[in-house]
């Protein structure tokens, strides 16, 4: 009889005693409404991201050491029905450990509308149970209710086995846009959770504009910083302009909001130059087709897409100032040995062919106008020499087409 009563004292503890082992505290985030259902998950998201560790303030460390407290309890009765039922001795009670660290570590638990669940809300014990059983340091309640084009929202939050929601934000909303409303929210939980050390920034203009100071957060899903609330400036910066500090106007509970106004650095025009000819080119800031392509002010670092037809696209680099003239190259996408070789031939005869004119005309002007009296001898040395000049430094890019051509059929 000892032994079968022992074993339905145990189950008895397993099954309504609630938790018999301690679990991260948690935040619960309960919507009152189905259209609060949306705004409770994005919330839940969010502080999950943005504040995974909340402020212990002395009234937190009294629940938590409640709930510890509570648990050691029912770990002893347990252990004592598990002695009882092996005739073992049973082992002293635990102590409950003090909490001294400044912050927590915290779970944010969602709920979806349940009628049945907030009608705990309206009964103290089975609140005080219910809370116990989730070991919640803190309830949000989230309300939305719709009048034709408008919105209602409600957000109130409380703690602690005295349970008593306290209304934190109240709006009508008419044209406001989902995330707007988000942000406002998601502030007033930041500045509760964090006893106020903690708020939101947001950086008007270019997403490229961001903070730059060490002791600021970001929350990469709406683009806003987490800065301690004693912060009055922040210094912002942009690729390719000059970092500046600008000053912060905190309200409790609000998303700050800076619009800086950054100065460009103006760096000296570089020009590049294809040495395949005219290209299409793009970068951030502009694009075009040219075998020259000159940047009157470019922006460090430098990423400049290449293309040709025939060619392998290339993305030219260019970490920082290096000079004002760059010469650059691409691959062809296919290389036939034979065709430059005779084009380098062609090229090489008439090269010598245009060298051939130049000194014929020389020789013939000589000949029968030594003293130069005739213009027209002196028409044709002009444009037989530049003919022969132009011929050769095609000459080079030819041979140097050729040599990469054998290198790629080298690799």
């Amino acid at each position: 009889m000892k032994t079968k009563g022992s074993a339905i004292l145990l189950i008895l503890l397993i099954a309504g005693g609630g938790l018999l082992f301690a679990q991260d505290p948690t935040i619960l985030i309960v919507a009152k409404s189905e259209a609060a259902e949306p705004v409770v998950l994005e919330l839940q998201s969010l502080l999950t991201e943005s504040v995974p560790e909340i402020v212990m303030t002395d009234h937190r460390k009294a629940i938590v050491e409640e709930y510890d407290r509570a648990n050691a309890d029912r770990a002893y009765l347990l252990d004592q029905a598990r002695a009882y039922a092996r005739k073992q001795p049973v082992q002293p009670r635990g102590e409950v450990v003090p909490y001294t660290e400044s912050l927590l570590v915290s779970t944010y638990v969602s709920k979806p509308y349940n009628p049945d669940l907030l009608s705990l809300f309206e009964r103290e014990e089975a609140l005080n149970w219910y809370l116990n059983r989730e070991q919640a340091i803190g309830v949000f309640l989230v309300d939305v209710t719709a009048f034709d084009q408008a919105r209602r929202v409600r957000l109130s939050y409380g703690e602690g086995s005295r349970y008593e929601a306290r209304p934190i934000y109240d709006r009508l909303l008419i044209a406001m846009e989902d995330r707007t409303l988000i942000e406002e929210l998601l502030a007033q939980a930041v500045y509760i959770l964090t006893d106020g050390t903690k708020a939101l920034l947001k950086i008007e203009g270019s997403k490229e504009i961001n903070v730059v100071d060490e002791a600021v957060g970001r929350i990469e899903s709406l683009d806003l910083y987490l800065i301690p609330a004693e912060t009055s400036a922040v210094t912002v910066g942009r690729s390719g302009y000059e970092p500046r500090k600008v000053a912060v106007i905190w309200e409790e509970g609000r998303v700050a909001t800076v619009t800086p106004n950054l100065q460009r650095i103006v760096n000296e025009p570089i020009t590049l130059l294809s040495d395949v000819g005219t290209v299409q080119y793009a970068s951030e800031d502009e694009a075009g087709e040219s075998g020259m392509i000159t940047l009157e002010s470019p922006s460090y670092p430098i990423a400049l897409s290449i293309e040709k037809e025939g060619f392998v696209k290339r993305m030219i680099h260019i970490p920082q100032a290096t000079g004002t003239i760059i010469r650059f190259g691409v691959r062809k996408t296919s290389v036939n040995v034979l065709d430059e070789q005779k084009r380098l031939y062609r090229r090489a005869l008439g090269t010598i062919l245009s060298f051939g004119s130049y000194v014929a005309t020389r020789a013939l002007a000589t000949a029968y106008d030594p003293r130069h009296e005739n213009p027209l001898w002196s028409l044709a040395l002009g444009s037989t020499r530049m003919l022969s000049i132009v011929s050769s430094v095609a000459m080079i890019a030819e041979l140097s087409s050729y040599a990469s051509a054998v290198g790629m059929m080298q690799e």
